[in-house]
């Protein structure tokens, strides 16, 4: 994979982490305080550089999920009208 700037003027190494959140809606300040926790604590804990770091979310929601079977388990099971 190769990420590229897209005109943001960051400098990434050859070596970067690439994080993708599946998650339910959050608020913009929920979704900045979690990408400022997750690139700091890689940088305090691991030393890695913060330009090197990219979080992406994907939002969905209930309807979004089937286990197994064609089934949406989250759902709640819709009775026949008859």
């Amino acid at each position: 994979m190769h990420i590229l700037d897209t005109g943001l003027g960051v400098e990434r190494l050859t070596r970067y982490l690439v994080i993708t959140v599946i998650t339910r809606p959050r608020t913009t300040a929920q979704k900045q305080a979690f990408y400022r926790r997750v690139v700091d604590r890689l940088h305090d804990e691991l030393g890695m550089r913060k330009e090197d770091v990219m979080v992406s979310m994907v939002q969905n929601t209930d309807e979004d999920w089937s286990f197994f079977g064609g089934d949406a388990q989250f759902l709640p099971v819709l009775q026949a009208p008859w």
